[in-house]
């Protein structure tokens, strides 16, 4: 869990549970892959090595490319506003711990300040940065950052720690209001929906989706010790999911042919 996900208290105990997700549409999808591109960087920022410099390095780039091709930030608006007034519904409900609730909006409205202000621009610190545009021109090409084509870089994976670590949280100073309203939509949305427990005959399962309660994210949680993992598909109407197993990598997935339990969250 995060330090957000402990903050409010949002998640049951999923630590002994393998999470597979299905994004429905393309805006979810987004997110999920800024998600996962700024776990590997706050990662790779804590550590010393070299190497962990270049990976985040590299996941801060690709961060900023993405944004950039895409309108992200206008749909991160959208969500935390859809958000704010949903939460403000349930202000002086006697069920809601008012706590709880007074503290999400307060981030909701703070990440959509942040967000909203004319000013801020995600990513600039980076475009702006002549060695960062170096690593940029060279980061596509295979072994394309290596010392003897880039000995600026050489020279700055060189430096202490403590200068790289500075250097990194200022690459990412302005990148981090995206990485924060991102994590808060998620939680709010991986944690608005019941599970339900649910078979898979012959290792198959099929769902019609609600369509007066749109998904936006399929779930599907499992034991982490299962030795099967599931295959999903579909779209906003329905969709299917077939568990299979690999014992050997260099041979093809099998669908399983007996029945497994699962729990499935459909999300929105």
């Amino acid at each position: 869990m995060t330090d957000t996900d402990d903050q409010f208290g949002l998640f049951t105990d999923v630590q002994d549970k393998a999470i597979y997700e299905l994004p429905i549409n393309e805006r979810i999808r987004n997110f999920l892959r800024l998600e996962f591109l700024f776990q590997i960087a706050d990662d790779s920022m804590e550590k010393t090595a070299e190497w962990d410099s270049r990976q985040c390095v590299s996941s801060l780039i690709e961060v900023s490319e993405l944004i950039s091709r895409t309108d992200i930030k206008k749909e991160l608006v959208k969500e935390l506003d859809r958000y704010i007034k949903l939460f403000q519904t349930f202000q002086k409900n006697p069920d809601v711990d008012d706590k709880i609730l007074d503290e999400m909006l307060h981030n909701l409205q703070d990440s959509y300040h942040q967000l909203t202000n004319p000013s801020y621009h995600p990513g600039q610190l980076l475009q702006q940065d002549e060695l960062i545009a170096s690593i940029r021109q060279r980061i596509s090409i295979a072994g394309g950052t290596c010392n003897f084509d880039l000995p600026a870089y050489h020279h700055w994976l060189r430096k202490s720690t403590s200068e790289r670590k500075f250097q990194l949280n200022r690459w990412a100073a302005d990148l981090n209001y995206m990485r924060d309203a991102i994590k808060l939509v998620l939680i709010i949305l991986r944690t608005g929906s019941e599970t339900t427990k649910e078979s898979a005959t012959d290792g198959f399962f099929q769902y019609s989706i609600d369509q007066n309660r749109p998904a936006q994210l399929i779930r599907i949680l499992l034991p982490i010790n299962d030795p099967y993992f599931p295959e999903i598909s579909g779209g906003k109407h329905r969709f299917s999911v077939r568990f299979l197993e690999q014992n050997n990598t260099q041979e093809r997935p099998s669908q399983i042919q007996r029945t497994v339990d699962f729990e499935l969250q459909c999300c929105n």
